[in-house]
């Protein structure tokens, strides 16, 4: 269920991370504190979106975009373990929403995507996206990175 991003929401995912997102988001990160970057994220990113649990409505998924520079745009996403109750439901969002609202705004979109997370990567490449790079020690602690883009 998509439900309107705001700091409990967010906050509530960030502080309840899958540990490969965690390891994916605070290795892009000068510290560890969800709650800030809760607070971070959720300034930065416009559009942004939080997917719900249908049942209990217990905040599951965030993902967002934000401007690098113009034309050019970073995206996001990170969840809590109960991410397969809302998987199906992000990905016909993407789908049907946000890659095709994206063409409109931008003719770059990246996602620098923790190397280990294959299935993420997979996943991020049957909604359109290419690996366009590997980021090698792109993490504070060495951590590699695949650099997945769009273009449009």
């Amino acid at each position: 269920m998509l439900v309107e991003p705001n700091f409990d929401r967010v906050q509530h995912i960030a502080n309840r991370l899958r540990p490969l997102d965690r390891k994916e988001v605070f290795s892009q990160r000068w510290d560890d504190d969800p709650n800030a970057m809760a607070k971070e994220y959720l300034e930065a990113a416009e559009p942004s979106w939080v997917f719900s649990d249908p049942v209990t409505r217990e905040p599951i998924y965030y993902c967002g975009m934000f401007a690098i520079r113009p034309g050019c745009f970073g995206i996001f996403g990170w969840g809590t373990p109960l991410f397969p109750r809302v998987a199906g439901e992000v990905t016909r969002t993407m789908r049907r929403v946000m890659v095709p609202a994206a063409a409109t705004i931008g003719h770059r979109f990246e996602c620098a995507c923790l190397a280990e997370k294959e299935s993420a990567i997979r996943w991020l490449e049957r909604l359109g996206a290419t690996v366009e790079s590997t980021l090698v020690a792109y993490g504070r602690n060495r951590e590699d990175f695949k650099m997945l883009v769009w273009r449009f």
